[in-house]
């Protein structure tokens, strides 16, 4: 009887794959009407990109990515479209009243680096004190991961939260009245202002690009360090915007014999 009559949950499991991000609320119903119809017991909903494989083109960012301990967190950075909170409760929902089982994979080290920008960010505001371990092992992870800062608009927003928490709650980086005046790149450590310093480095390695700029123009509209009142310091805009001028500088550096100037530590 139970062959040709099986229970629901002998029913077949897939992977549910939500490619990069590109996800729409008519997509899971379609998808959950097929697996209803087809007899599935359960899915696992995996967001992730494979499409550069063997030299395609990438999948174009869409507007999630999965973190299963932060999905209220995360829906908050998202900038347009459908938000992945909204979806994954709706995908839960509807798969309970499918009759269907549900887990969610976890997309690697994306969540990893956003987890640790979070982290620092709530350490910085008080909502989550962390200890000096746990500030290390943030920054580990964002030093190991650190050429992904690029790579999206939610891990970009993250990082510029980070830096413009740091400014507010703390004080710009060598800003006159702020804490750290000067780093000595001789004896680093892995505390809160090392870790902030470090994501701003990362951030102007990898986030200014020309891609990103065009892409996440509402992002980097406004965004600057606050350490800028420093170096290069604060102007006015100009009346003129359209104005250009012309200055003849000198570039030379007088060489200096026995010093390691690209690892001059002093």
């Amino acid at each position: 009887a139970g062959f040709r009559n099986p229970p629901h949950s002998a029913g077949v499991n897939c992977f549910w794959w939500w490619l990069n991000g590109n996800v729409t609320k008519e997509a899971i119903t379609r998808d959950l009407e097929e697996m209803k119809d087809k007899g599935f017991n359960g899915a696992l909903i995996f967001d992730a990109d494979g499409s550069g494989q063997q030299g395609n083109r990438r999948m174009p960012d869409g507007n999630c990515i999965l973190n299963l301990e932060d999905f209220a967190v995360i829906a908050a950075t998202w900038l347009d479209g459908p938000k992945f909170e909204e979806l994954a409760v709706m995908a839960e929902k509807w798969l309970t009243n499918y009759s269907l089982s549900t887990s969610l994979a976890d997309d690697g080290r994306y969540n990893e680096l956003f987890s640790a920008l979070t982290a620092l960010k709530d350490h910085i505001t008080g909502t989550t004190p962390l200890d000096a371990s746990q500030i290390e092992a943030h920054k580990l992870t964002i030093d190991a991961n650190s050429e992904l800062v690029g790579d999206n608009g939610v891990i970009i927003d993250a990082c510029f939260n980070l830096v413009e928490t740091y400014d507010t709650e703390i004080g710009p980086l060598w800003v006159t009245g702020s804490p750290i005046q000067s780093f000595t790149r001789s004896s680093t450590t892995n505390d809160i202002h090392w870790a902030v310093y470090n994501v701003m480095q990362y951030i102007m390695d990898s986030a200014y690009t020309k891609q990103n700029i065009l892409s996440y123009k509402d992002l980097f509209d406004g965004f600057k360090f606050g350490s800028s009142a420093d170096f290069p310091g604060a102007v006015e805009p100009p009346a003129d915007p359209e104005a250009t001028h012309t200055v003849t500088i000198n570039a030379s550096f007088l060489k200096t014999f026995g010093r390691d100037t690209m690892g001059w530590l002093s």
